[in-house]
């Protein structure tokens, strides 16, 4: 049985791994495209501006299995941000925007968190309700937090740092008033939680 948990452990290791090289590639291949001759007139309507990233808030989901326990979910995070805007689509067809960001919190372990990231978006403008846009992004973060595991009485075992990549998908919506929410689910990934998160915080333009 051990060996098979092993197994089951390398493989879900690997999957992860391949996701990560797949998010690499694709990113590449995006600044490609975006660096060709077509896409010269898209440059030039380029809107770019610094954000200002601050709060933090998330909710935890118990999956296979795993202990209850009394998670950190006010992380009081603070981060600068670079989001890039173009009035046409021109990576892939697919985005018209780019975001870089420096993002520093406490984790769900109330231990520093370290983070800087980067990633394309689809901006949808939307007019409605104080609304001005949403973006629909994919992102790619080399992180830096703690880890451990939770023993059946809810008590923490195993606790390290561990450095990884995280690709994730996001969603912001911006207001009319210069204010905009960030929201995040980061599902349970083998070897960095054991648990699903529901992450979101605020942030204003520059």
């Amino acid at each position: 049985m051990t060996i098979f948990c092993n197994l089951l452990h390398q493989i879900d290791r690997a999957i992860y791994k391949k996701n990560i090289l797949i998010f690499v590639g694709f990113s590449l291949l995006s600044i490609h495209t975006f660096a060709s001759e077509k896409n010269v007139d898209a440059i030039k309507e380029n809107k770019g501006n610094y954000q200002l990233k601050f709060g933090g808030w998330s909710k935890h989901f118990s999956v296979r299995g795993a202990a209850e326990y009394d998670f950190n979910e006010n992380h009081e995070g603070v981060g600068f941000a670079y989001s890039s805007h173009y009035d046409s689509e021109y990576l892939l067809n697919s985005f018209n925007g780019y975001n870089c960001e420096a993002w520093y919190m406490k984790d769900s372990f109330d231990h520093d968190n370290v983070q800087v990231s980067c990633g394309l978006f689809y901006r949808e403008k939307i007019t409605k309700l104080g609304v001005k846009n949403i973006d629909f992004g994919l992102n790619l973060a080399a992180v830096s937090r703690s880890y451990a595991d939770i023993s059946s009485d809810s008590q923490l075992i195993n606790e390290k740092r561990i450095k990884a990549l995280l690709p994730f998908p996001s969603l912001s919506i911006y207001t009319e008033t210069n204010l905009h929410l960030d929201f995040v689910f980061l599902p349970a990934i083998s070897g960095i939680s054991d648990y699903g998160v529901f992450f979101f915080r605020a942030g204003v333009d520059l």
